[in-house]
């Protein structure tokens, strides 16, 4: 079924998402207004546009402010040296001053820093994000079908990195008469409670998308198993978009046999 054939309502909801999706990426301090990607090291070292010099080792993060400098940390002011301790997986602290905000955090055994001001090279470059025409054909029902009980993936990122994702299970549909399967992710990533998370590749990666993974987000698995997987809402992720960030790259099993002609296409530009 092509767009002109699609209910007005449903590309109408499309258009408002879309919308939304467009300006959350360009906000002041969505992922756009990352400059740095700071992985620091044992020795002291200062980061641009942040005030003080920053370590890591296996007792966590430290700063250390010169006289006059301080930082806001989740609304307590600190100055001269802070050691934040040893991070969990996935844990995140956040300062800001004037108009930066920073974010330390631990990526899978990685601490990093990644800073954020509303001017950056990325924002001021961006102009949307381009897309396929929605099309009602590519909002797909599929079953999902359980593990026996939760597994985890050490999935790999960009940069040699890793992250573990735990999947409750796999999400199967049926595209043109053919059977495909997607490993499914749960967590902070969902579209709500009992939504799941699909990291994918397919035939159009690396030429009309983006050619690491795109993903999408489901409503909730319905009480029959049932689950709608809306590819025209198959999204980009952050490192699509900008050289500071770290994305988490799909399972093999993730690569799909077909071209999903649906969803954002590959950026205009990349910082």
């Amino acid at each position: 079924m092509s767009e002109q054939s699609a209910p007005d309502s449903f590309i109408a909801d499309w258009e408002t998402w879309h919308a939304a999706r467009e300006a959350e990426l360009g906000s002041p301090y969505g992922w756009l207004s990352v400059t740095e990607l700071v992985f620091p090291v044992a020795t002291p070292a200062p980061i641009e546009h942040v005030p003080g010099l920053w370590s890591a080792d296996d007792n966590g993060i430290t700063v250390t402010l010169d006289d006059g400098e301080w930082l806001d940390l989740e609304g307590e002011r600190i100055t001269g040296t802070h050691a934040f301790g040893p991070f969990v997986e996935r844990e995140a602290h956040y300062l800001t001053r004037d108009d930066l905000r920073l974010e330390v955090s631990k990526w899978g055994e990685t601490y990093l820093i990644r800073p954020r001001i509303p001017r950056s090279a990325a924002l001021e470059a961006y102009k949307g994000i381009p897309a396929f025409e929605p099309d009602v054909a590519w909002s797909i029902s599929g079953e999902f079908r359980p593990f026996p009980w939760p597994r985890q993936f050490h999935l790999d990122a960009e940069g040699g990195l890793k992250e573990t994702y735990e999947s409750p299970g796999e999400v199967v549909f049926t595209k043109d008469g053919v059977e495909h399967s997607l490993t499914a992710f749960y967590g902070q990533f969902a579209d709500g409670p009992g939504g799941l998370f699909l990291l994918f590749r397919d035939q159009t990666s690396g030429k009309e998308t983006y050619g690491s993974s795109r993903s999408v987000r489901t409503a909730p698995v319905r009480a029959d198993s049932t689950v709608v997987i809306d590819f025209n809402r198959a999204m980009n992720m952050p490192c699509a978009f900008s050289d500071n960030t770290v994305c988490v790259l799909p399972p093999a099993q993730n690569t799909l046999a077909l071209r999903v002609l649906a969803g954002e296409k590959t950026p205009y530009e990349r910082h």
